[in-house]
Parts: structure tokens; sequence; C-alpha cells
């Protein structure tokens, strides 16, 4: 068992705990060396401390609990700060880390310029390269061009004449010095051009290697500053992950992942769960060491400092203004990656902390002026919660963002689990709020990249739960049948297109069929009840609505399915 295992080796666990706080606390060692030993931290603190919890034993020795506190002392006092510190150097563009050409735009910026270089040097070696071709193409004497070559020094001479009838006299003894200077070229012209020509090719390419070698440098220090970011994120989304009985049920069900789907009754069920937890976020599994980590995190601002972070990367690719000029496909993916473990990890802090507790004061007077600065509404912010909704209520302003719908499904996406795990952010959702999340609800993608088409269906299936959540049936006395009415006609509003984009030629029908679902489950839960708004079920003619999209959403699936099949038999005959 493990505790017989940890009781025979503690102290050697304990040396290594030393050893790896150490590290952690050494700043001459690099971000990525400190997170993964923080990493190790973690992972025995998950093993020897919260799986203790959940299961305890009463043959604890002296030893065991001093490494139990060595252990949560490491977390609490030096990761938890380490963390913070990260994140606060990173975010935005830090004196320090522009001193260091280290920051994010500092970088891009270089890589932008020397790939420009790069392109230029090349081109020009490429243009050089054909002309000398086409001069060796024609074999033209060298009697030929000394000819040429005193042609177009008689012509020179000539106009040099016109000059000094214009000017005066006061040009003859230049003019003379540089005739002379001009015939002793001329004599071995063509020896030197070609002698040149090889000495240029050679400075040329030596200064092309000095710049791959650069170019190389700068992405090198990207991929290492985009990386310690991932792994911080990603040791704060464990920390939030929690140690209870609902990840082992995750474990169990694993397999099962893509057969089950989200419907009503989870929406419902949810919903109700949260409602009853007047605390915010379900803390009831919550063991002792665990409400401590959150606790120090609180104290150290950390989730504050996460949210902020994860705007500056969601505004990241608009505020460079490359124009035309797309980024490299390198930081496009990397922006990408970094944004989804963003959410993936703040998704987890709503779900287990409680935010309505927390203070939110080093960043309130911030996200107060983002959002009077994007023309919304004076925020208030007094906890950690508001603070979380006004941050990502400011990256749906269209000001804050491009109308890329990849950054908007990740906000989307933590809004969602906002609304979700903590009620009282329900009371958050205003007026102009809710009209940006229907004008977003009915955006278009602008062409056809499959990439592009998937985050565009991801950010409106989030919407569209959203919608369900605030008008869910058991929060029918929290909102007037004026703003149900609203929130109907959005959904019905996209149905209709989502039918009507299914007959179109060159449409993915699967973006089709998962919209459609979610807008069928969200109608349903709203309407399914006895306490619902009735009125506004039979004026929007919401059973009208079903009956006519229920023929073509059948044939949708039924195509969508088998094309599913016809791909899994082929890869089958693949792998055969």
């Amino acid at each position: 068992s493990i505790a017989a295992y940890t009781a025979t080796t503690t102290p050697s666990v304990m040396s290594a705990v030393t050893q790896l706080t150490h590290a952690i606390t050494n700043k001459s060692f690099t971000d990525m060396t400190r997170l993964h030993a923080s990493g190790a931290i973690l992972s025995l603190r998950k093993v020897l401390v919260l799986e203790k919890e959940v299961t305890p034993s009463n043959n604890t020795t002296t030893q065991q609990e001093q490494l139990v506190v060595a252990l949560q002392s490491c977390t609490n006092d030096v990761i938890v700060p380490m963390l913070h510190s990260l994140f606060d150097f990173h975010n935005g563009d830090s004196t320090a880390s522009v001193e260091n050409n280290s920051s994010p735009k500092h970088l891009l910026s270089q890589m932008m310029d020397l790939s420009q270089k790069l392109t230029t040097m090349k081109q020009d070696e490429t243009m050089e390269s054909q002309i000398v071709n086409e001069v060796n193409a024609r074999k033209e004497p060298t009697r030929d061009i000394a000819r040429r070559q005193k042609k177009m020094k008689e012509e020179k001479k000539k106009k040099v004449q016109e000059l000094k009838k214009q000017q005066g006299d006061n040009m003859d003894m230049a003019m003379e010095e540089e005739d002379v200077k001009e015939a002793d070229i001329s004599a071995s012209m063509v020896e030197e051009e070609e002698e040149d020509n090889g000495e240029n090719f050679n400075s040329t390419e030596d200064n092309g290697e000095v710049m791959k070698q650069e170019l190389d440098d700068v992405v090198q220090s990207w991929k290492d500053l985009v990386g310690s970011h991932k792994l911080a994120l990603e040791l704060v989304a464990n920390l939030c992950a929690g140690s209870g009985e609902d990840e082992m049920d995750d474990m169990d069900n694993e397999e099962n992942d893509d057969e089950h789907m989200w419907d009503s009754d989870d929406e419902a069920k949810l919903v109700a769960a949260a409602t009853t937890n007047s605390g915010g976020a379900d803390t009831t599994k919550c063991t002792p060491c665990e409400q401590a980590t959150y606790d120090a995190m609180s104290c150290n601002h950390l989730p504050e400092q996460i949210i902020v972070f994860f705007r500056k990367w969601v505004e990241f690719l608009p505020s460079m203004e490359m124009g035309e000029v797309p980024p490299p496909a390198l930081v496009s993916a990397d922006v990408e990656e970094i944004l989804s473990t963003c959410a993936l990890c703040l998704g987890n802090v709503v779900a287990t902390c409680n935010l309505p507790t927390w203070s939110a004061a080093p960043a309130a007077a911030t996200v107060a002026m983002i959002t009077k600065m994007q023309g919304g509404n004076n925020a208030v912010v007094e906890n950690g919660l508001q603070l979380f909704w006004w941050e990502l209520v400011s990256m749906l302003n269209p000001l804050a963002s491009s109308n890329n719908s990849n950054d908007k499904s990740h906000v989307t996406s933590v809004m969602l689990s906002l609304l979700r795990s903590q009620p009282e952010s329900l009371t958050l959702v205003d007026s102009p709020t809710l009209d940006r999340l229907f004008s977003l609800l009915q955006q278009q993608s602008e062409n056809n990249e499959n990439a592009n088409n998937t985050a565009l269906v991801q950010m409106h299936s989030h919407i569209i739960s959203m919608l369900g959540v605030l008008c869910s049936e058991e929060q029918q006395s929290q909102h007037s049948a004026a703003i149900d009415a609203r929130v109907c006609r959005a959904l019905l509003e996209r149905l209709r297109s989502a039918m009507t984009l299914a007959n179109t030629e060159n449409v993915n029908d699967n973006g089709s069929v998962i919209i459609t679902h979610e807008i069928l489950n969200v109608l349903m839960d709203i309407y399914g009840g006895d306490d619902c708004h009735e009125e506004v079920f039979a004026r929007e003619d919401v059973l009208g609505h079903f009956q006519r999209c229920l023929p073509g959403y059948k044939r949708r699936v039924k195509k969508v399915a088998t094309a599913a099949a016809g791909a899994n038999s082929d890869f089958s005959g693949e792998v055969g």
C-alpha cells in the first residue's frame, strides 16, 4: 500500500522535497526548470496528501506528518507565490520583460522583421542569379563590353560639358580626376567585376547565415516563453482540479466520453445543485488541504492575475497591427494553444473556488477602466466574481479584439463555466451583455475554412448553453417575460439560419447538426416545465419551429452518421 511504501521511504522523499523546494526558489534557474520542479511537488502532494485526506489512515508516523506539512508549505508558500510572480512578470509588456527582450510583442516583432529581411535577401539573390545567367547566356566578348563602356563614358562627358556651360568652370578639375579614375578602372573592369561578384556573393551568404541564426534564436526564445506559460497554466489547473470521488468517476467513464453528451437533464441538475449552494462553487467536497491552497491563491491574487493574463493573450494578435500580413503559423498555433489551456485553467478555478468571497481590490480599478474605455457601463467590481465576469465581458467587446471567433470561443467557454458554477453570476448579466451575445450568435463565417467554422460553432454552442442557463426552469422567477421573449427570438433566429444554411452547398453538416441539437435542447429545457412563460412559447411559435425543422434535422443526422461510419471503415481498412 501507499502508506507502507511511504513509511519506509519518507526520509528519501523528504530529502527530494527539500531539493525541489530549493530549485523552485532559485531564480538563477530558468522558468521551465522551476515549473517542472513545482510539477514534481504537486504530483507528490496529490498522492501523499490529498488522496490520503480522502481515505485517511490511523497509522501515520511523525515523519509522514512532517512530509505532509513540507509538501503543503511548499505548495502554498513557495509555488503559489512563484506562479503569481511569473504571471505578473508576463502580464503585458512589463519593464523587466522589455529590457530582457522577452515580451511576446518584442519577440513577434523580431520574428516578423528577420523573416521579412531573409525573404527580401532571398529574392535579391534570385534576381542577381537570373541576371548573371542572362549575361552568361549572351556570351558577350570582352572587346564589346569595353566598347559599350567607352560609349557610356562619351555620353557622360557630353553631359558634363553641358553642365559646365550652365555652372561654369568650377567642375573642371573634379571631373578630370574622375575621368582618370574611370580610365584606370575600365582597363580591368571585367576581371574585377567577376572577383567582386564572388566577394559579394560570399558576403551576402554570410549575412544570410547570421540572420538565420538570429531568427532561430528568436524562435527558440518564443518557444521557451510559450512553453513556460502553458506549463504554469497546467499547474494552476491541476491545483484546482480537486481530488474527490468525481475524478475517479471521470476515469471510470473515460471510455464513454464520446457517447455521453450534455443534455437538458444534466443542465437542470447542475443548476439546481448550484442554486442550493449559496456560497457559489461547490466546496462541500473540498478537503482542508485543498481549501488552504485556495486561500493561498486568493491571498496572492493568483486567479485575478490569470484572468488578466487571459485578456492579454486574447488581445495579443489584434494589438500587433500587422495589417494584411498574417502572423507566422507557429505563432498562431501557440496563441491558440495558450488560450485553450488558459480557458481550461479558468474553468477549473471558477468551478472549485468561492469567488464571491475574494477581494478584487488590486485589479478592480483596471477592469473598471477597461470596461469604461470600451464604451460599456461603469462596472461595479467589489469581489472576485464581479472581476471575472466583467473581464470576460470586456473581451467580447469588438473594440477589445478582432472578429476572430477562435478567441471568443475560449472566452464564452469560461463565461459558461462561470454561469454554471457560480449562481450569483446570473445576476450580473445585463441588457448590453445580452445584446452582445445575441449579435455574436448570429455571426456567420467569413470563409469556408474548417478551423474557423469549428471555432464559430463552438462559440455559438457556448452562447446557446449560456442562454439556456439564464432562462432555465429553475431561473424562471429571476427573469421577466420580456427577457424570455428576447432569448427565445434569438434562439429561433439562429435555428432558422442553421436550417437555411443546411440547404446550401459546401456547408458543414456537422456544424448545422450541433447547433440545431443545442438549440432544441435549450428550448425544451426552457419550456418543458409547468412554470415556464407559456405566452412566449405560443406567441413565438416555438412548437411550429420544432415541427418545421425536425424532418431536415433527421436527414442531416443520418447523413453525418453515414459519413462518420464510412470514415471509420476507411481508417480501419488502412490500419488493417
